[in-house]
């Protein structure tokens, strides 16, 4: 341990323009005199509160002047190193996933190079890690396909359920698999309320092509594309209909009258904003409903195309869902 640690400003940049410091690098928390110091709170607090919301401030002035052009040896370098590392290791076809290495790698350093270490258990550790490495470019299991939003399950862009009981005949056979020492998941789409008791076409193509995504496998889903199609023909038509006696909208996804994601639909599309803007801000409100990190990635987009205000109550609801 040293005293004090690297001078920094309030988001935790220091001296050198882009270069941040974090948790005991910096002197924010502690002071000069860092005896009693909490490391791990500092690494949370700078990690998790101060960084996802200041680095992009920082950026913000490169996001605005435009394309950036890749035409570079440099450039391509870099990108080729990157998708043949990705490509080995979607296609490697191993037995185990990344959270099983991880985990593994967590007990190396929590036994043998936490506080209390020597020389031997160092070096034992030097060594394990070597071949846990090599293990896991040979072993290794990465479900999906290289160009897309991929992280296992939950880094999947598949959020778990924490909150919820799964019950029924597929928990029953999780149980049984768990009792016999299985892994097992069981994955669940969303449906819209007035679909809670019928079959829905589109969140039944939305497991499969998760499913196939896990398992390298393909499916022809025209069969279930020609239902979602005539289904959602049939909704239009119900909520013309109703708007047309009521005089008030209607939400064909969750059959709710639109009120302020309504309103932020029709400003937005007032304001000329593509279905593909559009479509990619849902996007990013998804992910930042899940990960509290993206919120400052969102942010940067409505202020790009000038909506934050139309939306700024919805963005304001992240925080509230996620305190």
């Amino acid at each position: 341990y040293t005293m004090g640690g690297v001078w920094v400003d309030y988001n935790l940049m220091t001296t050198v323009p882009g270069l941040y410091a974090a948790g005991e690098a910096n002197f924010s928390d502690h002071g000069a005199n860092r005896l009693g110091a909490s490391a791990l709170m500092q690494g949370l607090a700078d990690g998790y509160f101060v960084l996802p919301y200041t680095i992009g401030d920082y950026l913000s002035d490169d996001i605005r002047t435009g394309p950036i052009s890749t035409d570079t040896p440099e450039f391509e370098e870099a990108e080729n190193n990157v998708r043949g590392r990705i490509e080995k290791l979607v296609n490697n076809n191993g037995s185990h996933s990344v959270d099983y290495f991880h985990k593994k790698l967590g007990k190396i350093m929590w036994n043998k190079c936490g506080m209390s270490r020597n020389e031997k258990g160092l070096k034992e550790a030097i060594e394990e890690i070597a071949q846990l490495r090599e293990e896991f470019w040979k072993d290794v299991y990465v479900p999906g396909e290289a160009n897309e939003y991929n992280e296992e399950l939950a880094k999947a862009g598949i959020p778990p359920i924490r909150s919820e009981r799964i019950v029924g005949l597929n928990g029953l056979i999780l149980l049984a698999a768990q009792e016999l020492g299985l892994k097992g998941i069981c994955l669940v789409s969303e449906i819209p309320v007035w679909g809670l008791h019928s079959p829905n076409p589109k969140a039944t193509r939305s497991l499969l092509k998760t499913f196939c995504s896990l398992m390298s496998i393909r499916l022809n889903f025209d069969h279930l594309n020609g239902q979602i199609l005539a289904l959602e023909e049939k909704m239009a038509a119900l909520r013309d209909a109703f708007s047309n006696e009521s005089g008030e909208s209607w939400d064909s996804d969750n059959g709710f009258h639109l009120d302020q994601e309504g309103k932020e639909f029709e400003s937005a599309t007032e304001r000329n904003l593509s279905k593909a803007e559009l479509d990619e801000l849902e996007n990013f409100f998804s992910r930042a409903k899940f990960d509290r990190s993206q919120t400052p990635l969102l942010k940067a987009e409505l202020d790009r195309l000038g909506v934050f205000k139309l939306y700024e109550d919805r963005f304001l609801d992240l925080f509230r869902d996620l305190s």
